[in-house]
């Protein structure tokens, strides 16, 4: 089957939603089309596409995996932290072990720098195990590699489609960007310089239970 590589990429991040809206997402083994299972109707009834009726028979339709499937979660936080931030390996298995780790990871690359970094070393890794798992699964892919797109047409779907629905399920509470990690932030991220800054041992703050 061929596919494009930003509608598999568009359907990994959706698969990698959760909280308050749980999405499974699929490809057509013979026409490469895709397809999005959402656990609530109304976000269903957005999708253009009638979801097929034998959408769980995997010998037609192949689950596009998320973030836990291809190991990109935490084994790839402590992979990045080993390489670029060694000494704060420690302190980050710590914030990994608590709740909220993300958004205390998340803190931790803005006081060291590093968030730029993260975010290049993070999406070259996502594209390189999602072509990977694309090659195992004998998907064809069509178009060129997405790993310098400024915004995902994800990204641009959810805001315009999905939000105003999720925040309204919520009863009118603001979202934290650790529901959705993958949505690109609107807010100036630090300096692109590759060389950050790490703040010695003494100087940082300890962790805090989450």
């Amino acid at each position: 089957m061929r596919v494009k590589f930003g509608d598999i990429l568009q359907a990994f991040e959706f698969a990698d939603i959760s909280g308050i809206v749980e999405c499974r997402t699929f490809v057509c083994r013979q026409t490469g089309k895709i397809y999005y299972q959402f656990d609530q109707d109304d976000l269903q009834e957005l999708e253009d596409d009638e979801l097929p009726d034998d959408i769980e028979d995997e010998t037609k339709y192949l689950q596009i995996p998320n973030s836990r499937d291809l190991d990109l979660g935490k084994p790839l936080v402590i992979a990045f932290v080993r390489e670029f931030l060694p000494n704060d390996l420690d302190d980050v298995r710590y914030i990994f072990s608590k709740r909220g780790a993300y958004q205390k990871f998340k803190g931790l690359l803005s006081q060291r720098g590093a968030i730029d970094a993260w975010h290049d070393y993070r999406n070259k890794a996502r594209e390189r195990a999602l072509r990977d798992w694309c090659e195992i699964q004998a998907i064809e892919i069509t178009d060129r590699p997405a790993i310098h797109l400024k915004a995902t047409t994800c990204a641009r779907r959810l805001r315009r489609d999905l939000a105003p629905i999720v925040i309204q399920r919520a009863d009118g509470a603001m979202l934290s960007g650790a529901k959705f990690p993958w949505v690109p932030s609107d807010r100036p991220t630090s300096s692109p310089n590759k060389s950050f800054h790490v703040a010695p041992r003494s100087h940082r703050r300890s962790p805090v239970d989450g």
